[in-house]
């Protein structure tokens, strides 16, 4: 099945299909541009807490059924997301903007990946209703 990440509220980010099996380096080359314009863009997101900042942005980065082929270290096949650019820029502008350790950083988004198929299943079972 293809996963499809969507960038959201930036121009310079597209709608790429990627295959499962690609290589977080082919996948890399694809999603480069600049890092002063992905920290603007990511610092414009926002949220009341860490937490909720970092779920914002995943959520902006990450469309759901992107997130549910994902996952942290990319175990039981998944694709590993911990060695992306894009997190990583993301963990540099969350650290900057808050008193947050690496490993505190690390849970909250392996959670967020995890937790991507309960957040599916709402949306499917309203699609049933109408």
């Amino acid at each position: 099945m293809p996963i499809f990440l969507l960038f959201v509220g930036c121009p310079t980010f597209n709608t790429i299909y990627l295959d499962t099996k690609i290589k977080h380096e082919v996948i890399e080359k694809y999603l480069f541009f600049e890092y002063e314009e992905e920290v603007n863009f990511i610092s414009t997101i926002g949220g009341r807490e860490v937490k909720d900042n970092i779920h914002r942005c995943l959520k902006t980065i990450f469309t759901n059924d992107a997130a549910t082929k994902c996952s942290w270290l990319g175990q039981r096949g998944n694709f590993r997301v911990c060695d992306l650019a894009s997190i990583t820029t993301l963990k540099d502008v969350i650290q900057s903007t808050y008193t947050i350790t690496q490993k505190q950083f690390e849970v909250i988004c392996s959670e967020w990946f995890r937790l991507a198929k309960l957040r599916i299943k709402p949306t499917q079972n309203q699609a049933f209703q109408l």
